[in-house]
C-alpha cells in the first residue's frame, strides 16, 4: 500500500504573507489526520523581497516571474505516479499578466491538481475571466471559502458537476475563555477591548473605525482599540510606513492616544490568538466588498468573539445578529452605532461569543484536514487509507500474566493499579471484533481472550456474585469494590459473554458456557433501573441468533428503555434520562438491535429520534464534541466541554454505524466517521488521541490538551471504535 503524496505550490513561511501562513496551517492539518503523508512545498519567491531561509519541507523554490521554473516543476512531478498538487491561488503571486505564469505548470502537469481560490471576483475583466477559466479547466477540483464564491464560479464559468467545493477558511483550536481571563496577560485589565489584526495596507480601512471611536469612548471611556500587525512587506517596499503614520496622526488629532494601541509586529499565531481571547468585540474593517475570505475574520470567529464587520462577502455569509453586526463599508457612524448597541446590552456579548465559538467549530483546521483526506481518497489512483492499521502493540504491553492492567503512567503499565472486570470484558469484545476482520491474527487473539476470560472468572466469588476490582499478583479483592456501583461492568460482561457465544472462531465449549453465563448474569445480577447495564445486556443477547425465550428477555429489557424515554423526553429533550452522561450512544444502539430482531417500530422510532438528538447535542457544526465528564449535561442546564473520554466517541461510532446499516442512509456513516475522527485529531482542540508510535490511545481531552496517560479503557474503546469503522 502506498501513502498519500502532496505537493503544495504556494508562498510559504517565513515569507510574510497571509497565503504563506494559510498554507503552513493547511498542510499541518493534513499531517495531523494522516501522519504518514508525504508533503512537500514548491515555494514562490519574488525578486526585490529577501529570499527567506525555508524549512526542509520546501523542496523547490520558484521565481514567480520566471515561467521556466513552473515548466521544470511540472516535468519533474510528472515522473511521480500519484502526487496531488495543491495550488494556493491568488492572481498577484504567480507573475505574468494576472498570474499567467502559473499556466506553464498547469498546462504541462499530467496528474491531479486541486486549486484553492483565495479570490473570486463577481465581475472579472475579460483577461481575468480567461485565465480563471483556464485554471478551472486544468483543475481536478476547485475549492472556495464561501458558498457565494461557489455560486459565482458555477455561474460565470464552465465547471463540471461537483468540481467546485465549498470548504471554509481554517481556524486554530483554542479553549473558549471569557475575555476577562486573558486580559491581564496583555495589561488590559478593566479595559473594554476592541481589536483589528492583520498586515497593514490601505485596503484595511482602519481609519474609518478610528473616526468612530470618539463617539464610542464618550460613552465607554474604558474602551481601547488594538491595531495588531506589521505593514505588509510589499506595501512597505513601495511606500514605507506612510499608512501607519497617517493612522497615528489621526489618533493624535482625535485625542485618542489613551484609547488606541498599535502593535507593530508580525506576531506568531499563538500570540495573535491570545490577544483575540482578550478581546470583547472584533472589528473587521475590509474596504473590498468582493473579498471572498478573510483569515483575520475567521481567526476572530474561531476564538468565540462577537464581530462588527463591514459587509464583504464572507462576512455577509456568516454574520447573523446572534454573533455580530454588519456595517456598510467606510461608514464610521455605522461602526459607532453597532459597537454601542453591543456594549449597551451587557448580557448580549457573552451569548454572542458562545454562539460564534460553536458556529465556527466546523472551520477548525483539524476538520479541514479531515475534509481534504476525503477528497484525496476520492481522486487517488492508488489504494491507501488514512485510517490507522489495527495494531495490538499497546494491548500486548498492557497485558501481563493475569490479564489487562487498568492504568498506565504515560505509556508504561502500572501493575499496582490492578485489573478490572470492566476492562477485561471490553478487551474480549475488542479482540473478537479484530479477529472477525483479520483471520491471520485469530490464534494470537484466542490466547489473549483466554487470559482476559480467566481474569473475569477470578472476579466471580464463591456465591457467583462478581466484583470489579482486583489487585496484586494474587488477584486480591480491592476495597474499591465497596465504594462504587459497578452495574455497568456487569452489563459489559453480559455483552462480552454474548459476543463470545456468537463468535464463529471461538471454541464451541467456550461459546456454550458463555451463553448460559450471560443469561444467568442478566437474570440474577443486572438491575433494570440501570439503563446502561440493560443496554449492554441487550447488546449481548442480540450478538447472536435468538430463540423464543430470548425474545421475551429482549422485549422486557427494551420496554424498560422505551419507558424511560417516555418518562424523560419532551420539550426538545429526546433522551432516556434527565441528563446526558457517558457511553451515551450505547442506549439507542441497543434499541436499534432490539427493534430489528423484535420487528418493533416503537423501538426503532425511539432509537432514531434519540440519535438525532444525540447528534445535534454532540456536534458543533460538523465537529464531534462528546459530553465532557467535568459535569453531566442536565436537561435545561449547560453541557461541559471537558473532560472528554474515548468511551463516548466509541459508543457514538457504533450507534451511528448501526443506524446506517439498518436505514441505508449515508448520512449516518458520515456522522460515524466524524465521530471516529475525534481520535485522529478532529476535535475542538485539534489534538490527536491515537498514538501512532505505540498504537495506544490517550486517556482524554482536557482544556490543557490530552491526558498523556494511555490506560486500558481508552485503548479498548479506540480498538472497538476502529473495528466498527469500515476501511
Amino acid at each position: 500500500m502506498t501513502h498519500l503524496s502532496v505537493v503544495c505550490l504556494t508562498t510559504y513561511p517565513p515569507r510574510e504573507c497571509g497565503i504563506a501562513t494559510f498554507s503552513q496551517d493547511f498542510l499541518s492539518s493534513i499531517r495531523k489526520i494522516y501522519p504518514k503523508a508525504r508533503i512537500r512545498i514548491a515555494a514562490l519567491n519574488k525578486k526585490g523581497i529577501e529570499t527567506p531561509k525555508y524549512p526542509r519541507e520546501v523542496c523547490w523554490q520558484l521565481d514567480q516571474d520566471n515561467p521556466k521554473d513552473f515548466l521544470e516543476l511540472a516535468r519533474e512531478l510528472n515522473k511521480e505516479e500519484d502526487t496531488f498538487v495543491v495550488i494556493q491561488h491568488e492572481y498577484g503571486i504567480y507573475g505574468g499578466e494576472n498570474g499567467a505564469n502559473l499556466m506553464e505548470f498547469m498546462d504541462n502537469y499530467e496528474n491531479n491538481v486541486f486549486t484553492i481560490f483565495h479570490t473570486v471576483l463577481p465581475k472579472p475583466t475579460d483577461s481575468l475571466r480567461e485565465i480563471t477559466q483556464r485554471i478551472i479547466d486544468k483543475s481536478t477540483m476547485v475549492q472556495v471559502f464561501t458558498n457565494n464564491s461557489k455560486m459565482i464560479l458555477d455561474s460565470l464559468y464552465k465547471t463540471e458537476k461537483d468540481q467546485v467545493v465549498f470548504v471554509p477558511h481554517g481556524i486554530h483550536p483554542v479553549v473558549f475563555r471569557r475575555p476577562e481571563v486573558s486580559k491581564p496577560r496583555h495589561n488590559l485589565d478593566e479595559r473594554t477591548v476592541l481589536t483589528t489584526f492583520g498586515m497593514l495596507s490601505r485596503s484595511k480601512g482602519i481609519e474609518y473605525f478610528i473616526k468612530a471611536l470618539p463617539e464610542i469612548v464618550n460613552r465607554y471611556p474604558e474602551v481601547i482599540y488594538l491595531v495588531i500587525g506589521a505593514t505588509h512587506p510589499v506595501v512597505k517596499k513601495e511606500e514605507g510606513e506612510s499608512y501607519r503614520e497617517e493612522l497615528e496622526a489621526l489618533v493624535e488629532k482625535l485625542g485618542l492616544k489613551n484609547h488606541v494601541r498599535f502593535v507593530n509586529k508580525y506576531l506568531p499565531t499563538e500570540e495573535i490568538l491570545s490577544f483575540l481571547q482578550a478581546t470583547d468585540i472584533y472589528i473587521s474593517t475590509s474596504t473590498s466588498p468582493d473579498q471572498a475570505v478573510s483569515g483575520t475574520f475567521s481567526y476572530a470567529l474561531g476564538t468565540g468573539r462577537a464581530i462588527v464587520s463591514t459587509a464583504f462577502r464572507q462576512a455577509k455569509n456568516i454574520i447573523t445578529r446572534k454573533i455580530g453586526r454588519l456595517v456598510p463599508i467606510c461608514d464610521s457612524g455605522a461602526y459607532a452605532k453597532a459597537v454601542l448597541e453591543l456594549l449597551d446590552k451587557q448580557d448580549l456579548l457573552p451569548r454572542m461569543n458562545q454562539a460564534a465559538y460553536r458556529l465556527s467549530r466546523g472551520m477548525l483546521w483539524s476538520n479541514i484536514g479531515y475534509d481534504y483526506m476525503y477528497f484525496f481518497e476520492k481522486y487517488s489512483k492508488t489504494k491507501w487509507s488514512f485510517l490507522p492499521k489495527i495494531s495490538l502493540k499497546h494491548l500486548e504491553k498492557m497485558t501481563d500474566k493475569n490479564g489487562l492492567l487498568q492504568f498506565s503512567k504515560f505509556s508504561n503499565p502500572l501493575p499496582e493499579s490492578g485489573y478490572t472486570l470492566d476492562d477485561n470484558a471490553r478487551a474480549i469484545i475488542a479482540c473478537i471484533k479484530i479477529g472477525d476482520r483479520e483471520i491471520k491474527r485469530r490464534d494470537e487473539l484466542k490466547k489473549m481472550i483466554q487470559k482476559y476470560l480467566n481474569l473475569t472468572e477470578s472476579c466471580r466469588g464463591l456465591n457467583g456474585a462478581y466484583v470489579n476490582y482486583l489487585i496484586g499478583d494474587n488477584l486480591d479483592v480491592s476495597n474499591q469494590n465497596t465504594k462504587e456501583d459497578f452495574q455497568d461492568s456487569l452489563g459489559r460482561l453480559a455483552w462480552c459473554f454474548g459476543e463470545l457465544s456468537s463468535c464463529e472462531w471461538i471454541d464451541e465449549e467456550v461459546k456454550s458456557k458463555s451463553r448460559s453465563k450471560m443469561f444467568k448474569l442478566i437474570k440474577e445480577q443486572i438491575k433494570l433501573d440501570h439503563i446502561r447495564a440493560v443496554s449492554f445486556s441487550i447488546m449481548g443477547i442480540t450478538a447472536g441468533e435468538t430463540n423464543g425465550k430470548e425474545f421475551e428477555v429482549v422485549s422486557k429489557l427494551s420496554k424498560k428503555i422505551c419507558d424511560s424515554y417516555d418518562l424523560h423526553s419532551g420539550d426538545d429533550w429526546w433522551w432516556y434520562e434527565a441528563e446526558l452522561k457517558y457511553a451515551n450512544g450505547i442506549i439507542p444502539l441497543s434499541l436499534l438491535k432490539a427493534g430489528e430482531i423484535l420487528k418493533c417500530e416503537k423501538c426503532l422510532e425511539t432509537a432514531f429520534k434519540s440519535l438525532e438528538f444525540l447528534r445535534d447535542e454532540c456536534f458543533f457544526d460538523v465537529v464531534y464534541v462528546p459530553i465532557g465528564q467535568e459535569h453531566w449535561y442536565k436537561k435545561g442546564g449547560k453541557r461541559s466541554l471537558f473532560d472528554q473520554q474515548p468511551e463516548d466517541p466509541t459508543s457514538s461510532v457504533m450507534a451511528f454505524m448501526e443506524a446506517y446499516r439498518i436505514s441505508g442512509d449515508a448520512k449516518w456513516s458520515e456522522v460515524a466517521m466524524r465521530c471516529f475522527s475525534w481520535f485522529l485529531g478532529n476535535n475542538i482542540l485539534g489534538k490527536r488521541l491515537y498514538n501512532d508510535v505505540n498504537a495506544s490511545c490517550y486517556d482524554g481531552l482536557n482544556p490543557e490538551g490530552v491526558n498523556l496517560n494511555q490506560g486500558a479503557e481508552s485503548l479498548v474503546s479506540y480498538l472497538i471504535a476502529r473495528t466498527a469503522i469500515l476501511g
